[in-house]
């Protein structure tokens, strides 16, 4: 007979030691670790690898394990099956993992009480899913009620992911909340540059160098200004990936020679506060990008995309530039529209800092999201 006090397991399907663009989310888990403990249960986490690090996030935790989080493996299974028993595991956390699964049923099997999953899962298409053929929404709205084979609870980061669950992969929306994530305001915000007209204007970027997150677009839109205007402005792109050499090259084929590769840096606070506005192109399912809250945060004017939920994150209209996804040609109208009046910049950025102020602060976030845990397993 297991003795143990009940556990509390976060499933990581990340390693202890991914980089900075994860540490929001390890802020999380270290605030849901802290929580879970003056519960009275014991927090346990599992990383798909364990590296050496300094970062001290995960030291609430009582137990730091090794598991592969891919669950359709049989050997990955087995494993989880053999820590819920090992630690009387009564919740299951879950980071991004499927919504209903056969494996599920057989952990409830095991002992799990209570299984939570947070979605942040991003995806190709940048629009909300159209429908399906009817025979196959009604095999997976069936498949997402035999009974434990869904998850209890998704909390999904926005209701651009919410829509798609309950519309796309069927999951009864009872189990569906939104929690959107939380930014740190004060950490990104710094006073508008000074600036007078005839200075050149910095702009500023980030993001992997792949096809999702329109870096392409927005250098063929550079282009395009750079042939209808005489403002003098440079863009900077902090960022790394498998498609850096491709956009190098084509920044050179059409003699951009005012966008500068920076490659990955550790951070991007100190290019943010040097920039005048700030552009996030995404062209993909975005669920919810950060980039985008810290750049509405920032005190900045921010130029983006009407894809995934960044729509939903920006709010009103007057508190970002939003374009269609994938459109240079809109892109480079809107980089236009603002290098010719930095007198709308304030605007913007004053109207776009109050809203995340008022909506997106990490207080919020980790409360938010522990009430919905705290409800659903009853601590």
């Amino acid at each position: 007979m297991n003795n143990h006090k009940p556990a509390f397991l976060v499933i990581a399907n990340f390693s202890n030691n991914t980089g900075y663009a994860w540490h929001n989310i390890y802020k999380l888990i270290k605030h849901l670790s802290i929580k879970v403990a003056q519960s009275g249960l014991k927090p346990i986490i599992s990383f798909a690898e364990i590296e050496p690090t300094n970062v001290d996030y995960f030291d609430h935790f009582e137990e730091q394990l090794q598991l592969d989080a891919d669950l359709s493996q049989t050997a990955n299974l087995d494993r989880l099956l053999a820590i819920v028993k090992q630690h009387n595991v009564k919740t299951l956390y879950l980071t991004d993992q499927r919504s209903t699964s056969s494996a599920y049923a057989k952990l409830r099997k095991a002992g799990v009480e209570h299984i939570i999953s947070h979605c942040r899962v991003s995806v190709a298409n940048p629009y909300r899913p159209a429908p399906e053929n009817p025979l196959k929404q009604t095999v997976k709205w069936l498949y997402s009620r035999i009974p434990g084979m869904t998850v209890d609870k998704v909390i999904c980061v926005s209701d651009f992911v919410k829509y798609r669950l309950q519309h796309k992969a069927k999951i009864p929306a009872s189990k569906l909340i939104t929690v959107h994530n939380g930014v740190d305001t004060k950490k990104f915000y710094s006073e508008p540059l000074p600036f007078s007209p005839g200075e050149p204007v910095t702009l500023f970027t980030s993001g992997r160098a792949t096809s999702h997150k329109g870096i392409k677009e927005l250098i063929e839109a550079v282009a395009i200004v750079n042939e209808t205007t005489d403002i003098a402005f440079n863009v900077r792109y902090a960022g790394d990936g498998p498609e850096k050499e491709q956009y190098q090259r084509l920044a050179q084929s059409l003699g951009v020679a005012n966008f500068a590769f920076l490659g990955q840096l550790p951070s991007v606070e100190k290019e943010i506060h040097n920039a005048h506005i700030l552009i996030m192109p995404s062209a993909w399912g975005d669920a919810f990008p950060s980039a985008v809250t810290e750049s509405l945060a920032s005190g900045r004017p921010l130029i983006t995309t009407e894809a995934g939920g960044i729509p939903e994150i920006v709010g009103k209209k007057g508190n970002a530039v939003l374009v269609p996804p994938g459109n240079a040609q809109a892109l480079a109208e809107a980089i236009k529209q603002l290098l010719e009046q930095p007198e709308r910049w304030n605007t913007i950025a004053e109207s776009a800092r109050a809203h995340v102020t008022n909506t997106y602060t990490t207080e919020n976030y980790y409360n938010n999201v522990w009430q919905v845990i705290a409800k659903e397993i009853g601590v």
